[in-house]
Formats: C-alpha cells, structure tokens, sequence
C-alpha cells in the first residue's frame, strides 16, 4: 500500500522565509537558503517513491508549481489556523480521499530527511500504527500514520519543545504503536547551520 506524502512549505521570501536565520545570513540569504531547503525536501520525496507527493503551501499566491516544477505532485494552498489545524485538514482530505492509505507530513527545514528515511517511515507502518521522526528541539521533523487521526494535531504548543511529547501524548491516547527514528536537526537558529551540507553552505555563503 502507498503512503502519501505531504510536503508542508512556504514561500521562501526575503524577509518572510527562515526569519530566524536573518541576524545570521541577512534576509537575501535566509530565503536562499529556505529555497534550497525546499528543493532538497522536493527532491528526497520524490526519490523515495512510496506513494503520490502533495506540496501544501503558503501564501496561497504563491504560483507553487512552476517555482518547483514537478508535474506529478498535486498542490494545495494551506488552510487557515495554526499548524496543527493546516496539517489536521490537508491529512484528513487526503485519507477521505483514498481509505486505506498512509499518510506522511514533513517540513522543509531539516536536510538530514533524506529518502532513505522516508522510506524506513513507510515500512514501519506495516507493523505500527505511526513512525516519528524526532527534531533536536522537541518538535518532529516528519510523522507517517496509517490513518489521520486530527487528534494527533490539536491542543499543541507548536514551535516549542513541548511539540514532540505532546504527539506521544495523543499518539498513545488513541492506543497506537509507533516507532521512533533517531532525532535529526531543524535548520532553525543560527547554531544549526553547522549541520548544513557543503552544498547548502556554499550557497549561503557559509562554504
């Protein structure tokens, strides 16, 4: 069975993408980098092969899929609400859709989720119900489900380390297995770009 992957990105604007990067890299280089964040993201999903891709996307004017340009994706402008809320619905119109099928959201912020990973949360939902991957900040860089559950979602301190153990949390109130994969990094604040491949670094004038 396929898993659907959902790719949640904004629009990597000077001065609206990576905003905490900013004293670091000037506003230019913070948005170079979202954008090559994004294209990595793009890229591993689309390597990994487990199921259709879909890229949900903000603002809603953003022409998504010519600046990413693959044809097989579908594109989805975000929801209104906080992340919990945008995720909760794009993941539940995806499962109304196609009954049976996995569900897999991820970022675009962290460059060590690579396809090989994507594929290991995939496989992991033949014998549990979810597979998370951890951030280094408390959050979570992706979550497969075999079904989106919109509790998993709610009533979370997003952007804080209170956001990985409160999805354990709802993960365990709904009686669900899931397996954890090693913590990766979240390209976030200034101290993460160490983590930043040499490509990436080069482009942001880090190399």
């Amino acid at each position: 069975m396929p898993t659907h992957v959902l790719i949640f990105a904004k629009q990597p604007l000077p001065g609206f993408a990576k905003t905490r990067l900013i004293p670091a890299l000037g506003e230019a280089g913070a948005a170079q980098l979202a954008e090559g964040l994004l294209q990595h993201a793009v890229q591993q999903a689309k390597a990994a092969d487990i199921g259709p891709v879909s890229l949900h996307f903000t603002p809603a004017q953003w022409p998504v899929a010519a600046h990413v340009n693959q044809p097989d994706f579908s594109y989805q402008p975000q929801c209104d609400g906080d992340l919990g809320a945008r995720m909760a619905h794009a993941c539940g119109q995806i499962s109304a859709q196609n009954p049976g099928r996995g569900v897999l959201v991820m970022g675009t912020d962290c460059p060590a989720l690579t396809s090989e990973v994507l594929q290991q949360m995939h496989s992991a939902l033949a014998d549990y119900h979810a597979c998370l991957v951890p951030a280094n900040d408390g959050g979570y860089v992706a979550l497969a489900m075999r079904e989106c559950q919109a509790e998993v979602f709610s009533n979370i301190a997003w952007s804080t380390p209170a956001v990985a153990p409160t999805t354990r949390q709802r993960m365990q109130a709904l009686g669900w297995q899931w397996r954890e994969l090693p913590a990766l990094v979240d390209i976030d604040e200034a101290e993460d770009l160490a983590y930043l491949s040499a490509d990436l670094k080069a482009m942001v004038g880090l190399g």
